[in-house]
């Protein structure tokens, strides 16, 4: 599939010259039928490239369960809805509906997965036969009027992402080109994209170093458009690793987030073996915070995943559902929670959509919403 996929892509740059990264992470990840996430078999699972926290353990399900009670209970609905996109394998999805089951809940969760490639749906169906209450979507516009609650759970890192660097005292856009030898490689190209432009400016990035290269998730504003466009009232809850502005163009940070995955290992050789390899870039939560807010989502908290998942009345859960203290299921639950990986790398921002001014269980012990810089609360 690698060589499939790059004489793909050695064509179109051969006839149509040098492409932006976005474009060829596009490609990478999401090309039908031989695309990283486009291939018969599905690359996240634990014995794959990489784990998410449902994978780790069943206690991120519950734990979010218990959550997004809570904001039915806001919301005033009797029927929690709850609407996932990037549902991966569909662990998630049966996590929660078997732990409403347990809580007495399971006739009161409407769940539709926002799924728009088939190998993943066949995949979720498997994950989920025989649990009722679960209906699929290809786009989120197929949804309109929502009210409940809109989950992600890593899928913002891997939406194809413009980079950029500066040379010779001002930035370009970093493109791919075919070498004299076949090869794909990197190239510099201008700036010539208003919104990227726009983005620079205003981010102050033009005062960083020669050499200084970091990645800008456009992508991640179209996303929050067609969100807004659907729902009607309720909560958006991001659950990715990231940082706010100021960490993530930090000078030490100078090369950027962007990296592959393959075999639980980091590269950074997307060139050679395209397709083959995950690529995926942190989050920048403030943009996904003012970004937001511009289309009618307001903050109402950002916190690492640790204090987001304790602040879930976490000792009643784990008593009543939790096995001997070194069985896997709490080997797996200390992968959520410790500094250091899950715990710390990963945060989530919850937004709400008329709603108003609400106090969540998630952000009882800690709420950092003040370091992504969007203006009040």
């Amino acid at each position: 599939m690698a060589t499939e996929l790059r004489d793909y892509i050695r064509k179109i740059l051969e006839t149509q010259g040098p492409m932006p990264f976005s474009r060829f992470m596009e490609l990478c990840l999401y090309h039908p039928g031989i695309g990283y996430y486009r291939k018969p078999v599905f690359p996240g699972t634990r014995h794959g490239d990489f784990v998410t926290s449902p994978q780790a353990s069943r206690f991120f399900g519950y734990l979010m369960a218990e959550q997004f009670f809570q904001m039915a209970d806001i919301l005033g609905m009797q029927r929690v809805r709850i609407v996932e996109m990037g549902a991966g394998t569909g662990i998630f999805v049966r996590d929660v509906l078997e732990y409403a089951e347990e809580r007495g809940k399971g006739g009161s969760v409407s769940y539709i997965i926002v799924e728009p490639f088939e190998n993943l749906r066949r995949l979720q169906e498997d994950t989920l036969s025989g649990l009722s209450g679960v209906e699929w979507v290809s786009d989120i516009s197929e949804t309109r009027g929502i009210e409940g609650i809109v989950f992600s759970n890593e899928l913002l890192d891997s939406f194809p992402v413009e980079v950029i660097e500066i040379r010779n005292g001002i930035f370009h856009r970093i493109g791919v080109a075919v070498s004299g030898t076949g090869d794909l490689v990197e190239t510099l190209l201008p700036l010539d994209h208003e919104e990227l432009m726009d983005y620079v400016e205003s981010s102050g990035l033009d005062r960083m170093d020669e050499g200084y290269r970091t990645e800008v998730n456009l992508a991640m504003r179209s996303w929050l458009n067609k969100v807004s466009e659907a729902m009607e009232r309720g909560f958006l809850v991001t659950v990715d690793y990231g940082y706010p502005a100021s960490l993530y163009f930090h000078p030490s940070r100078k090369r950027g987030t962007l990296l592959g995955y393959s075999g639980h290992e980091t590269t950074e050789d997307f060139y050679s073996c395209p397709g083959e390899v995950d690529m995926t870039s942190h989050v920048n939560f403030s943009d996904l915070c003012r970004w937001g807010k511009e289309v009618g989502f307001n903050p109402v908290g950002y916190t690492h995943q640790w204090a987001f998942l304790a602040g879930q009345d976490i000792e009643r859960v784990v008593s009543r559902y939790g096995e001997e203290p070194y069985s896997p299921l709490n080997a797996g639950l200390k992968m959520l929670l410790l500094p250091g990986g899950m715990g710390e790398s990963h945060k989530v921002l919850v937004q709400e959509k008329g709603v108003g001014s609400v106090e969540i269980s998630g952000f009882r012990l800690l709420n950092k919403i003040q370091e992504l810089g969007c203006g009040d609360i």
